[in-house]
């Protein structure tokens, strides 16, 4: 098959999104022609053969994505690769430009609902909520109900997508993942380099936004370490409330006890899940929440909060611990992990079990299972 990738997020840039695309064209590579079209960045970058790079600027409220500027003259080029199949990631101008190829050729198109975003409405700060929401719905169910089949990475977000009326099929398909196994040497050298050597490695790895429950984080941070110490926080990641949780960590006294390491490559990421001792993960927002199952897949325990993809993905009492969103129960949750070495250990191992359901080499199979269905139907 002859696969084309549309997405308006792709390296260098690092996150869940870029994750998933990757670990499917690890997959896929061997066996098929994958072609990947995305904006380019700043630095730029040289396209090639199989990642072609357009112009485009910043998305004005999420530096994260990018909107393509128009390149009517590539569009036949893009046209005459004669694709197979076409995969959308994000809904904005690529992924709006590989539903008008997708039409013209006569090429079945699947999209992957990545993102919530609904619950992003706080980077369009200029509009009214109420109107922003609406319009975010209604987008959502445009783009949807424009494709063939679309999927899910969680039961969670079936659910509420099928509460939006789209017309066509819903599939359930983890985001996959291909992990870095690192050697005890490089664990070591991680943790020497950003945790401390002799104490509880919390971590946390994602975007450093409002969306991801920063602030409760620290919050809860700070109260577990009133009740134990000797604990160091560990956050990966970086966004628009780098700054401001920072000088929140700074303002609490907790600047010897937290590093910011900003954004890591992959490898240096999968060494600080193995070096870490919990994860700590309190975002509400996650379709399916990737980091947290690299995390299980390295079998270090999950605590998170009982909500969207979150509560599909950790077992509750067996790979971690679900709660509320309240501070002392959050913080309790993880005391209780951080005073029981051999809890902790009863659920990296149950962790590492639930972990391998996401390998890429299960959810790639079945990815292109659902292509070469598509091309057969579109026959």
């Amino acid at each position: 098959m002859k696969i084309g990738i549309f997405t308006d997020t792709y390296f260098p840039q690092i996150n869940g999104v870029v994750t998933s695309i990757q670990a499917s064209i690890d997959y896929l590579t061997p066996k098929h022609e994958v072609i990947v079209f995305c904006p380019n960045v700043k630095p730029k970058v040289t396209s090639t053969s199989t990642v072609w790079r357009f112009p485009s600027v910043v998305y004005p409220f999420q530096n994260e994505y990018r909107l393509v500027l128009p390149f009517q003259s590539k569009l036949k080029q893009i046209e005459a690769l004669k694709l197979d199949v076409i995969h959308i990631h994000t809904p904005f101008t690529m992924g709006n430009i590989g539903l008008k190829i997708a039409k013209k050729c006569g090429v079945p198109v699947v999209h992957t609902y990545h993102t919530y975003f609904e619950k992003y409405l706080h980077y369009v700060p200029i509009l009214p909520e109420k109107w922003v929401y609406k319009f975010a719905k209604k987008e959502s169910q445009r783009f949807c109900n424009a494709c063939d089949k679309i999927i899910v990475p969680t039961n969670e977000m079936k659910a509420l997508l099928d509460s939006y009326n789209i017309r066509h099929e819903l599939i359930t398909l983890p985001s996959g993942i291909n992990p870095y196994q690192p050697t005890d040497k490089e664990i070591d050298l991680f943790k020497q380099s950003f945790m401390k050597q002799k104490s509880i490695n919390c971590l946390f790895v994602g975007r450093v936004g409002l969306e991801k429950n920063i602030a409760f984080l620290i919050d809860a941070f700070h109260k577990i370490r009133m009740e134990e110490p000797n604990v160091y926080l560990t956050i990966i990641g970086d966004g628009p409330e780098r700054k401001s949780s920072e000088k929140k960590v700074d303002d609490l006294g907790l600047s010897n006890h937290v590093t910011f390491t900003g954004y890591l490559d992959k490898c240096d990421v999968f060494k600080a899940y193995h070096a870490a001792d919990i994860m700590l993960f309190p975002s509400k927002t996650e379709t399916q929440g990737l980091t947290a199952v690299e995390a299980m897949m390295c079998g270090t325990p999950v605590v998170g909060l009982n909500e969207m993809g979150i509560k599909n993905v950790v077992h509750h009492l067996k790979s971690g611990i679900l709660t509320n969103e309240d501070l002392n129960e959050y913080a309790n949750a993880a005391l209780s992990l951080i005073r029981n070495t051999s809890r902790r250990l009863d659920y990296s191992n149950y962790s590492k079990d639930v972990g391998r359901s996401y390998s890429y080499l299960e959810t790639g199979k079945r990815l292109e299972s659902l292509y070469l269905d598509m091309c057969n139907q579109a026959q």
